[in-house]
């Protein structure tokens, strides 16, 4: 498979080297952070990595509650505005910190996944960096606009994020034919007059990371039908062909 869940990566420890020579990680009265702070990990903040100009206006909005003087950042949102290209400015802090640091994009599950979009105006990706402890990452949720770009930073233990455990790919395909031809809207009642093939990598559908596989028949070889079934195995879809929508089916 393309996607696999992202391991650690040796290049991560330099993020201690780097940081611990920064004076001032945290921001104060208004002036953006050096480095984003979780516990002990130290992530190079945005305007430490990528020039923003003269017009960048800075907030950080902790959540209700918290000491945003403590070294803990966790759950607050760094918020940048008037920027040239929030897409831009996003697009050159992922491409540095995957270059550099050793991040990777990632789902929710901890997944590496295919940068998103970025010539859209608005829009959100994940950024995953392995923490010092073991068995932690920190993420950084990166949303951007137009003239703006926030980043939340989080740290978390990697049994928070792997709540599930995904299917392998052969695992995938029989439970798609375990589901019978009745649910997957094929004709006949034995799934073995099918040849049920996945696809490489994974698609996206609601958000959820899905295997997609494509059903054939066994004896003319012809498409009967394309599913996508989410690597949990909980949910499954399936594409209309003629006008390229989905159908969820469970």
């Amino acid at each position: 498979m393309r996607v696999k869940v992202w391991t650690k990566r040796s290049c991560v420890v330099c993020l201690v080297g780097l940081c611990a020579a920064l004076a001032g990680c945290g921001g104060s009265d208004n002036n953006p952070p050096v480095s984003y702070m979780l516990g002990e990990n130290e992530i190079p903040a945005l305007t430490k990595l990528v020039s923003v100009g003269n017009s960048m206006q800075f907030q950080e909005e902790a959540p209700e509650g918290t000491d945003t003087s403590s070294s803990q950042s966790e759950a607050t949102t760094y918020l940048y505005t008037g920027l040239e290209a929030g897409n831009e400015t996003a697009q050159e802090y992922v491409q540095i910190l995957q270059d550099g640091y050793g991040a990777a994009v990632v789902d929710e599950s901890g997944a590496e996944q295919e940068p998103p979009d970025f010539t859209q105006e608005s829009g959100t990706v994940l950024v995953g960096l392995d923490g010092l402890e073991e068995d932690t990452l920190c993420l950084l949720t990166i949303r951007w606009e137009e003239q703006s770009c926030s980043i939340t930073p989080e740290l978390r233990e990697r049994a928070q994020i792997h709540t599930e455990e995904s299917l392998t790919v052969a695992e995938a395909v029989e439970e798609l034919k375990n589901k019978g031809t009745v649910l997957l809207g094929l004709p006949g009642d034995n799934v073995d007059q099918y040849l049920f093939l996945p696809n490489d990598g994974v698609v996206r559908v609601d958000e959820r990371p899905c295997f997609q596989i494509n059903v054939y028949g066994a004896e003319d070889h012809q498409i009967a039908g394309v599913y996508m079934l989410s690597e949990t195995g909980d949910k499954l879809y399936r594409l209309d062909q003629g006008d390229n929508t989905v159908e969820e089916l469970q």
